[in-house]
């Protein structure tokens, strides 16, 4: 008579083999070419995720375009002073609700001080005109003056900077000017930021042409962009840079890849172009295939560096390309 346990340890005896069996079968698959070139992609993979640059911006946030993905964001939802990537609103604001072929005259209240399109009270100029002296290099005059030629008051525009935020969704901003001066109340998010800065590029080919101008004459003004990626890293066609003592130094940028793009916020930073470079550089090596724009794109960006050199010139009359 077989007994309980001698049937149970007759068991174990014939699941002994099958399980040395087993074991050796995961062994062979583990030391397999296969199973390590597989180990070594999880490896990668799971560097990438985690081991983006550290930057000295307090608010930070990477999107690649083209998937709508985020891909590294640092507290994007922060409020902060935003510095002069207020006049991404202003932008957004004029480009809806006026004409860009428009002449008004620039009014004495709009000579505000700071970075300055270099503009004198009674001086005529189109709409496109003071959006170009406006985002170039950040001119805090050209700005007020077209929060005036559109809201006709500048609490009238600011309320429009509102209601055009409530628009695009940005529920953690509010304006309170349209350059972008410390002020109390006037904050947005480096989330929010983007939100506006992929709406513009989206809707406004002027907007994309301006904001990638490297130098330019327009109205008699000299105009030199203030973004210094620009024509100084690869594939960087934009966008805009803001500072302040209470905001720091702040920059949004767009950079194109072949097909891809790449959009960054930066918000309170200490050097905000080492910030944009390191961001850009992690970007390219783990993101792209290959690491060089393609060569249509480098063509693009050549004619683009001899269509605005210093050589050339923009009368008082010229004519933005862009009718409504």
């Amino acid at each position: 008579m077989i007994t309980n346990d001698k049937r149970k340890g007759s068991i174990r005896k014939s699941l002994f083999p099958s399980a040395l069996l087993l074991l050796a079968v995961l062994l062979l698959a583990l030391i397999s070419p296969d199973a390590a070139v597989a180990g070594r992609a999880r490896t990668i993979s799971a560097g990438s995720a985690g081991s983006w640059p550290a930057v000295s911006a307090r608010a930070v946030i990477v999107m690649d375009v083209s998937s709508g993905k985020v891909l590294y964001s640092k507290h994007p939802h922060w409020k902060m002073r935003p510095a002069s990537l207020t006049k991404l609103m202003t932008a957004a604001v004029v480009l809806e609700h006026d004409h860009i072929h428009r002449e008004v005259i620039v009014p004495g209240a709009a000579l505000v001080g700071g970075s300055s399109m270099g503009l004198k009270a009674g001086e005529k100029l189109s709409i496109g005109q003071l959006l170009y002296g406006m985002l170039i290099p950040s001119g805090n005059d050209a700005a007020t003056a077209l929060a005036y030629a559109v809201g006709g008051t500048l609490p009238n525009f600011i309320r429009m900077m509102n209601a055009k935020a409530r628009t695009l969704g940005m529920r953690e901003s509010h304006f309170e000017n349209p350059h972008g001066f410390d002020q109390p109340g006037h904050y947005t998010t480096a989330s929010d930021l983007l939100k506006l800065t992929r709406y513009l590029y989206s809707k406004y080919p002027l907007f994309r042409d301006i904001v990638s101008t490297k130098d330019i004459l327009v109205a008699g003004h000299w105009l030199h962009n203030r973004n210094e990626l620009l024509e100084t890293y690869p594939g960087v066609n934009g966008v805009k840079t803001g500072t302040t003592p209470g905001a720091g130094e702040c920059l949004i940028v767009s950079a194109v890849y072949g097909t891809r793009q790449v959009m960054i916020v930066i918000l309170g930073s200490r050097d905000r172009y080492a910030d944009a470079r390191a961001l850009l550089d992690y970007y390219r090596a783990h993101y792209l295939a290959s690491a060089a724009p393609s060569a249509s794109s480098s063509a693009a960006r050549r004619r683009k560096s001899i269509g605005f050199s210093r050589r050339t010139l923009v009368t008082r009359s010229f004519v933005i390309p862009y009718p409504r």
